[in-house]
C-alpha cells in the first residue's frame, strides 16, 4: 500500500522553514529546502483530491505539474527541475550571490534548455525579456536616490503617522510590547519571513499567468508591475523618505530596533542580513512601500482572475504591511501610499493600456 503524507508531514515541513532561517548556514539551508520540498510533496498528493476538477485552481495545478501541457514532463524531468533548483539556490545562498532579475531569467531559460524545452525557452525569452530589461534598469537606478544629495525627509512622515494614531507611532508601540532585544520569538521569525516574500510571490504569480497562456492578463500584470516600479523610483528621487529605523538612528524618534539584523545578531548568522542586502535596499525609499505595493497588485489580479474566492489573498499584503511596521522598516503612511499607487496604476493599465499590452 502506497504511503501517503499526513498532517504530521505538513506540520513538520512548515516548521522546517522558519527553523532553517533561524539556524542559518549550510544546515539551515538544508532545513529550508527540506521543508519546501516536503510542503510541495504534500500538495502534490492532496490538491489532486479536490472535487472541483473543472475549476481554474485544479487546472492551474495540472499546468504546474505538466498534465495539461503539450509538453508534459516525465518523472525524470520533474526530478531534474527540483534538483536543478536545489543546487542553484543552495549555491547562491552558500556564496551569498546577488542575482538581478535578468540573471534570474537567464537561469530559468538555462533550466528549460537543459530539459530540452527549446520552444518554451523561446517563448519564455520573448515574453520575459522586456520585463527583465526594464526591471534590471530600475534595479540599477534605484540606489541613486540616497546618493544625489537631495534632502531626506524625516519629520513629515513622523507627524503624519502621529496624526493618524493620536500622537503615537505604531512601530514604537509594537516593539515596546512585543520585542525584547536579545530574544527572538516565533513571531519575529514569521514577520521576517512575510517581509521577504514581497517580490518572490508576485513574480511567481506572473509565471503562473504565463504558463496558462493568459497573455492578456500576464502582459497587463507585467505592465502594472513595471509602471509601479518606475513610479516609485521617481518618488524615491524626488522625495527620499527615511523609514523608522533610520529616523531613530538620526535622533528623530525614540529607540527602534532593526529586528531583521537583531535576529542575525542573536544567532550570529547571515541569513536575514544576506536576504536584506541581496535586494540592494535603498535606505531612503520608504514612500511608497513597494513591500506592500507589489503584493497588492498580485491581490488585485488574483481577484480579477479567480473572483471573490481569492479574497483571502489580501492577507498577504496586509501581513507584509504589518510585518514592515513591526520590523521598523515602514510607517503605516508608507503602506497606505503604496496601496494607493498600486491601485491607481492597476486601474490605469486596465482601462488605458490593456489593448496595447
Amino acid at each position: 500500500m502506497k504511503q501517503k503524507p499526513s498532517y504530521i508531514h505538513l506540520a513538520a515541513s512548515l516548521m522546517l522553514v522558519p527553523v532553517g532561517l533561524v539556524t542559518g548556514g549550510q544546515i539551515g539551508i538544508f532545513m529550508m529546502l527540506a521543508g519546501i520540498i516536503g510542503f510541495i510533496s504534500y500538495l502534490s498528493f492532496y490538491s489532486l483530491k479536490a472535487k472541483k476538477q473543472n475549476g481554474k485552481i485544479y487546472h492551474l495545478w495540472n499546468l504546474i505539474i505538466g498534465k495539461d501541457s503539450d509538453e508534459r514532463l516525465d518523472d525524470i524531468s520533474r526530478f531534474a527541475i527540483i534538483l536543478y533548483a536545489i543546487l542553484l539556490f543552495s549555491t547562491l545562498f552558500y556564496y551569498q550571490v546577488h542575482l538581478l532579475i535578468d540573471q534570474i531569467v537567464f537561469f530559468g531559460v538555462l533550466g528549460l534548455v537543459l530539459l530540452g524545452r527549446f520552444r518554451k525557452a523561446g517563448r519564455f525569452l520573448w515574453d520575459w525579456i522586456p520585463f527583465a530589461l526594464l526591471i534590471f534598469a530600475y534595479d540599477a537606478m534605484r540606489g541613486i536616490a540616497d546618493n544625489l544629495g537631495t534632502q531626506v525627509h524625516y519629520t513629515e512622515l513622523i507627524e503624519a503617522e502621529k496624526l493618524l494614531f493620536f500622537g503615537n507611532l505604531p512601530t514604537i508601540w509594537l516593539q515596546q510590547h512585543f520585542f525584547t532585544p536579545g530574544v527572538v520569538t516565533w513571531y519575529d521569525i514569521l514577520a521576517a519571513v512575510f517581509y521577504s516574500l514581497h517580490l518572490l510571490l508576485p513574480v511567481l504569480f506572473a509565471y503562473l499567468l504565463w504558463i496558462q497562456d493568459d497573455k492578456k492578463l500576464f502582459k497587463e500584470f507585467r505592465a502594472t508591475f513595471i509602471l509601479l516600479s518606475y513610479a516609485a523610483l521617481v518618488t524615491f528621487l524626488l522625495y527620499p523618505a527615511a523609514p523608522p529605523w533610520l529616523a531613530n538612528e538620526n535622533g528623530y524618534i525614540p529607540t527602534i530596533y532593526k529586528i531583521l539584523f537583531e535576529i542575525d545578531d542573536v544567532y550570529h548568522r547571515v541569513t536575514f542580513y544576506t536576504l536584506y542586502m541581496l535586494v540592494n535596499a535603498n535606505p531612503v525609499a520608504a514612500i511608497p512601500s513597494l513591500h506592500v505595493g507589489y503584493p497588492w497588485v498580485m491581490f488585485l489580479f488574483t481577484i480579477r482572475y479567480f473572483g471573490k474566492k481569492a479574497f483571502p489573498v489580501i492577507l498577504l499584503p496586509l501581513g507584509i504591511g504589518f510585518s514592515s511596521v513591526y520590523l521598523g522598516e515602514h510607517y503605516v503612511v508608507d503602506i497606505i501610499i503604496g496601496i494607493i499607487y498600486a491601485t491607481a496604476i492597476y486601474l490605469f493599465v486596465k482601462k488605458k493600456l490593456s489593448s496595447y499590452c
